[in-house]
């Protein structure tokens, strides 16, 4: 009963302010465990959305 996906299936990734987003490319970028190549690490980089951004927007 394991849920199984690929980093295609992932729409966006949230966090909430742009420090968070600035920790979670250095983690895409440099972390060893994610196991896809920089192509697909710069797809998932640009489905970084800040809340605290998009919030004033709304």
């Amino acid at each position: 009963m394991w849920l199984t996906f690929g980093y295609d299936d992932i729409e966006y990734l949230m966090v909430s302010t742009k420090n968070d987003r600035k920790q979670l490319i250095d983690f895409i970028i440099n972390d060893k465990t994610i196991n896809c190549n920089i192509e697909e690490k710069y797809e998932l980089i640009s489905k970084i959305i800040v809340y605290n951004v998009i919030n004033k927007d709304w």
